[in-house]
This record gives structure tokens, sequence and C-alpha cells, in this order.
């Protein structure tokens, strides 16, 4: 028998898909001081398909989903939170439901930024966790390339950032950065798709050399784990130099060299 997909949605039909956006909750209060906001923004779809899984026996199905995010922002003269959480609520009936009805996709995420005469610091923090069904894409940094793989299970990606600005205002400047980032999954049997963490350390420094000259010296360090087949360590260093000279108002002059080493090793 030969498979046949029919699918109801916005691209095929606007009459099949029901879309509701928009800021459901927007309050602010302003001051010259600072102020505050709070968002509430709901995305709703209505989705009927045929035979979705490309299945020998077609199966008819009608989904609900319904993403809901909230965002609270408060702002003063020299600092600035802002916090964000939301998530997908599904519904989905007829025989070829996947049955994962409930709450899917949460996700949040935390940026703050204190700023001084001179100096401003920044922290940020975000979780994502999505529900993988089909194609999925990764980035392979072993291979630098992006990956199309066909699984189910779950993804989860966390991570946070730290900067320390130093000398903003001045003729020397030093920034110091911090961040770590993971990938984890469960339920997956694909070996493409594999749990990893990187880590990476930052020295930026910037010097006022004369009123059109200008130079940089950078260093960073990473560490990337990985648990793949080989239980891939990765630890990378590297230092740049640069100039950048202002020869005119239309015109600049840009020169760059560095250093970068690279260590790798197997375990598997």
């Amino acid at each position: 028998m030969a498979k046949k997909q029919i699918t109801c949605s916005l691209a095929v039909s606007g009459l099949c898909l029901l879309s509701v956006a928009g800021s459901a909750i927007s309050q602010d209060r302003n001051s010259e001081d600072g102020g505050f906001r709070a968002t509430l923004d709901l995305n709703t779809q209505l989705r009927a398909s045929s035979n979705a899984d490309l299945d020998t026996t077609p199966d008819r199905s009608t989904s609900l989903n319904t993403s809901l995010d909230l965002g609270l922002l408060s702002d003063t003269r020299n600092q600035s939170l802002e916090f964000n959480l939301g998530g997908d609520l599904e519904a989905e009936t007829g025989p070829g439901a996947s049955g994962d009805d409930g709450f899917t996709s949460p996700r949040a995420s935390l940026a703050y930024s204190l700023e001084a005469a001179r100096s401003r610091l920044s922290l940020n923090a975000n979780f994502n966790r999505n529900d993988i069904d089909g194609f999925t894409e990764i980035f392979d940094p072993t291979l630098g390339a992006t990956l199309l793989v066909s699984d189910s299970g779950e993804r989860t990606t966390t991570g946070f950032g730290a900067e320390l600005e130093l000398g903003t205002q001045g003729p020397f400047g030093v920034t110091f950065s911090l961040s770590q980032r993971s990938i984890d999954y469960d339920g997956t049997s694909s070996s493409s798709l594999f749990d990893q963490e990187t880590y990476r350390l930052g020295v930026d420094t910037s010097f006022d050399i004369s009123p059109v000259l200008d130079a940089n010296l950078d260093f960073s360090a990473s560490r990337y784990e990985a648990e793949d087949v080989s239980m891939t360590e990765r630890d990378t260093r590297s230092v740049t130099f640069g100039l950048t000279y202002a020869a005119s108002s239309i015109t600049t002059v840009t020169f760059s060299t560095g250093w970068r080493r690279i260590d790798s090793t197997t375990n598997g």
C-alpha cells in the first residue's frame, strides 16, 4: 500500500489552523529612576492531520498546542534584571494521537547587569527542554558541520555566563568572561546524540595607543567533554593580538595575528 500523508496547517490552508498571538498582559511602570514591565504571550495552534507518520495504515489526529511565555523586566539607572519563563500545553485526539498530552518544552532564562562609573558586570543563565520526535539538527564539533539525525527522546540544554568589564571609559580596558554550556539527552538511541559539556574562560584587553590607533590582546581557554563513543575530551588555548588604525572617517585598517593549540584525548 502506498504511503500518503495529509497535514492541515497554515502553509496549506489558513482555514485549518487557528492562531492567536499577542500580549495578553502588559504592565509598565516607568520613572526617571527606572521601571518594571510584565508580559504574558500566548500562541495557540489547532492542527488536523492524516497519516503524519507515513504509516501503511493511515490514522487521523487533531492536536491543539498552546505556547505560554511570561516575562518580567526591572530596570534602574545602573542595573537591570530580566526573567523569562515558558512552556507548551499540548492535547491530541484521534486514532493517530501520540498520547503525549500535557505540559512540554519548559524553558527559563535569567539575565542581570550592573554598571558603575567605569565597570560593568553581566550574569546570565538559561534552561531549555525539548522533545525529539523525528529529524533534529545537531552540530558536531569534531566534524565542524551540522548533521540531520532521526530519533525520539528528550534534549535538555543548560548554560550560564558571567562577564566583568573594567575600564569601560578609559584608555585601557580588560574584560574577564566565564561560561558553561551542557546538552543532555534522555531516551534517545542514536550514537550521534550524546551528552556534552563545554567550559570557556577568556581575558580580553584593549589599549588606546593614540586617538587613531587601538590595540587588543586576547586570551582564551576552553574544555569540551563528550560522552560519545570515544569519550572525547578537548582542550583549546589561544592568544590573539590585533591593531586597528583609523586612517580617515571612512577608512579603517586592521591587523590580527594569533596562536592556537588544541589537545584532544579519547578513552573509548
